[in-house]
């Protein structure tokens, strides 16, 4: 297996008028299973989901903010709190909060009835007023023949704990 790259993308202008292209440089390499990039205050946050790592390049090096083994990182979004919702791919899903060091806040890995998450979390945005949707995909027992695609709403001051 090959490592992926994230690619810095500068669209430029194009002589013809129904087609755009994109300038590629490639600046951080070797980065397993790469997903949710997000540019924030001048550094770019990415996860890895088979290496089960949040990262951190700020122009120059690569920091790993967090590893959370049998995660499987994958969607990423930044609250109005300044903590990322990480979401959890693996078979039984979680969304975890972490500060903007890597530090896991809150892990949720079930459902507002306490049903554990059936399949792994894919990806996460949040709201204008500070709730978040995430998206399920599982249950692994059916893939690939059958895919939940369920949405799980967080919303704030519930009885999860989201702020």
């Amino acid at each position: 297996m090959t490592a992926s790259k994230i690619i810095g993308f500068a669209i430029g202008a194009m002589v013809a008028a129904t087609a755009a292209c994109a300038d590629e440089i490639s600046i951080v390499s070797n980065i397993l299973g790469p997903e949710g990039p997000l540019y924030i205050d001048g550094n770019l946050y990415y996860v890895g989901w088979v290496s089960n790592t949040l990262s951190k390049w700020d122009g120059k090096t690569t920091t790993v903010l967090n590893h959370t083994p049998a995660c499987g990182h994958n969607g990423l979004a930044f609250t109005k709190q300044k903590t990322f919702l990480l979401a959890c791919t693996e078979e039984h899903g979680a969304i975890l909060e972490l500060d903007m060091t890597g530090k896991q806040l809150r892990r949720w890995d079930a459902d507002k009835n306490g049903n554990p998450f059936d399949g792994g979390i894919n990806d996460i945005a949040v709201t204008d007023n500070g709730g978040a949707y995430a998206t399920v995909f599982g249950p692994y027992k059916d893939l690939p023949t059958s895919v939940a695609e369920k949405f799980f709403i967080l919303r704030r001051g519930a009885r999860t704990g989201w702020r």
